[in-house]
């Protein structure tokens, strides 16, 4: 019988503990589920950055490759920049992902435009002489639909 009577004490805190299991697997189901959502913002983020970094890295490749060209030498280049710019001062080149710069290159000759830095878009780079120094040309590619 003593067996009995401990089952039976047993099964009532069972009961009473419900609750208490219940909010406690509530509260851990919302923290796993608040910090899966904050993994994905990272991650979006992070592969934000990845393309940003790789049409920066492009954009360089591609002024190099104009520079090592003749007067008027050009090439047209499509820049993915979701959440970033490219900024230009001088000969400097500053990729910009939100308000943080990431990466900065020196090009061979300073990069002449008419603003400060560029954004996603398709852009002509040219190879120019200016007042006797050569500067590389941006403008802007014109899409025909």
């Amino acid at each position: 019988m003593p067996f009995q009577n401990s089952l039976a004490f047993e099964e009532s805190r069972g009961t009473e503990a419900l609750p208490v299991v219940l909010l406690i697997s509530c509260v851990l189901a919302a923290s796993t589920l608040a910090m899966g959502l904050n993994n994905l913002d990272r991650i979006k983020s992070i592969r934000e950055r990845q393309r940003c970094a790789a049409s920066f890295n492009n954009f360089i490749e591609h002024a190099k490759l104009v520079s090592l060209g003749s007067e008027g030498s050009t090439r047209t280049i499509d820049l993915d920049l979701p959440n970033g710019k490219i900024s230009f001062q001088g000969r400097i080149a500053k990729l910009i992902v939100n308000e943080e710069v990431i990466k900065s290159e020196i090009l061979p000759f300073p990069v002449h435009f008419d603003i400060q830095s560029i954004e996603s878009g398709s852009y002509i780079i040219e190879l120019a002489r200016v007042k006797d120094k050569f500067e590389l040309l941006l403008t802007k590619a014109v899409e025909i639909e």
